[in-house]
């Protein structure tokens, strides 16, 4: 009876322990915390809607980690939190929205166009970036 109890509760722990190691890089992350802005989630939910499921967002989504083009513009967007989760991002087109800010950019991104924001500041810049547009916004100066 221990003989089997244990070979029982040994098959249970690997079992475990592989389903653990297979999403070791996976989370579910509530999609208000993962993309605070709402417009800028419903833009993604929409391009990108086998990432969400049941109110979350899977930070390991391939759709999203292996887009290279991410077109969100004209929607009011206020926050581009999130950004991150778009690993292999080249092309960033957020104009004609109502940003301040931008977080911290790909270093995967060689075009960026921001234009028509309420943008005070970039974010620090990375030599493979290629094309900046960012008329019509408040910025002062450039970062180094």
């Amino acid at each position: 009876m221990k003989k089997r109890l244990f070979l029982f509760t040994s098959r249970i722990l690997f079992l475990c322990a592989l389903m653990a190691s297979q999403n070791a890089y996976a989370a579910l992350i509530p999609e208000a915390t993962a993309f605070p802005d709402a417009n800028f989630r419903n833009a993604v939910k929409a391009r990108y809607p086998t990432c969400f499921s049941g109110g979350f967002f899977d930070d390991a989504c391939s759709t999203v980690a292996n887009a290279t083009n991410l077109d969100v513009p004209f929607l009011n967007i206020r926050s581009l939190e999130g950004l991150q989760y778009f690993k292999k991002l080249q092309f960033l087109y957020c104009y004609d929205n109502v940003l301040t800010s931008l977080p911290p950019l790909p270093t995967t991104l060689t075009q960026l166009h921001t234009q028509n924001n309420q943008l005070l500041s970039l974010p620090a810049l990375h030599n493979g970036l290629q094309l900046i547009l960012f008329k019509d916004n408040r910025i002062s100066s450039l970062p180094p």
